[in-house]
């Protein structure tokens, strides 16, 4: 009897041994999420490679090496993805490819693109954090690499700032709609300098997006950057034009004389729009993050974005999301300053007034 239950005890843990490694080896994803946190993720993977793998592997030391991605996203997204690759290749001596299906090459003109839809026998690595730099990037593994994520921030591609800037060079019949558009808003108002604001709150406003940390800004910070601007540029005419995603709310509560609402457009004119600007206004996103990016000049960026102790918030590093000299502002600052301002001015008056009571 003792004999049998042993005999039975082995047959169920071999069934359970198969079955496991029947669940692994069917999915390659499988495969890379069961391993890729651990040392072995490379010995793992080398026990499965095809023959014509190990034979590529043999001679990869040898030849270029590619570097891709492998994620889901709208326009801003994939720039953010594009150029933190361009960045990671470009430190690493690789190849950028990146699959036939993305929408850059409907806006941009992009010189020197590899186009594939996989690597094969690529190795997969995984970001921490979509909205922080990961410095495992800057020495990847010496084999062809897919990363998984976003890629979302600015230090990924710093040292070819330059390139990036030339490389998200609108196609020349849309560079001319937009500006065609801009002209046709802005020729009849007087002005010396055009300060975009892009207000995007229809997504944002979700109730899966403010679950996770999403928000759109308050309409206080809107009008205190528009302050900020006025008071910094105070010897210009500015003439405020709004791209927005909300055309009615922007309509009934940023009108004004010298403040043009623009029509919602398409995404690949209204960005262009946002880079023909000489400072930006930005509220939450990566769309308006791009056109600030594009155009140069000053940015302001609403401060309180993501959410406070969210998700979002968690998976965000700001001295990564947004360069350093990014200005950030929230609903109130620029009055708490003004505040003291006025604060300390009274302060002073009134140690003068005294000095000179003593005198007398």
């Amino acid at each position: 009897m003792v004999g049998i239950q042993k005999r039975l005890f082995f047959l169920i843990c071999a069934v359970g041994v198969i079955t496991l490694m029947v669940y692994i080896l069917t999915s390659k994803e499988r495969i890379v999420h069961f391993v890729h946190r651990t040392e072995f993720v490379t010995v793992v993977k080398n026990v499965f490679l095809s023959k014509e793998c190990k034979e590529l592997r043999s001679t990869e030391r040898r030849e270029s090496q590619f570097v891709t991605f492998k994620f889901s996203g709208r326009l801003a997204n994939w720039m953010f993805a594009y150029a933190s690759l361009l960045g990671i290749a470009r430190k690493n001596n690789r190849k950028l490819c990146i699959g036939a299906d993305n929408p850059l090459t409907s806006a941009f003109v992009l010189e020197d693109l590899n186009v594939c839809n996989t690597l094969t026998c690529s190795d997969d690595l995984y970001e921490d954090r979509p909205c922080a730099f990961d410095p495992r990037f800057d020495k990847l593994p010496p084999s062809n690499i897919t990363i998984h994520g976003y890629l979302q921030s600015w230090k990924y591609f710093i040292h070819i700032h330059s390139d990036v800037k030339k490389t998200f060079r609108f196609q020349d019949w849309m560079r001319n709609e937009a500006h065609s558009h801009l002209k046709m808003y802005t020729q009849k108002i007087p002005h010396d300098l055009v300060i975009a604001i892009h207000v995007r709150r229809q997504d944002m406003m979700l109730k899966s997006s403010l679950k996770l940390g999403f928000k759109a800004a308050p309409l206080e910070y809107i009008l205190n950057a528009k302050r900020y601007f006025t008071r910094r540029l105070k010897n210009k005419v500015v003439l405020y034009v709004v791209v927005t995603d909300d055309y009615e709310w922007c309509l009934k509560f940023l009108s004004s004389n010298d403040t043009v609402i623009l029509p919602t457009g398409d995404r690949y004119t209204d960005l262009a729009i946002i880079s023909m600007c000489n400072h930006t206004i930005i509220t939450t996103g990566t769309y308006g993050w791009w056109g600030a990016y594009l155009a140069g000049g000053e940015t302001v960026y609403y401060k309180n974005f993501p959410e406070p102790g969210s998700k979002l918030d968690g998976d965000t590093e700001k001295a990564d999301f947004f360069p350093p000299s990014w200005i950030p502002l929230n609903k109130s600052s620029l009055l708490k300053s003004h505040s003291l301002f006025l604060f300390f001015s009274y302060f002073v008056c009134v140690l003068q007034c005294n000095k000179h009571i003593i005198s007398i």
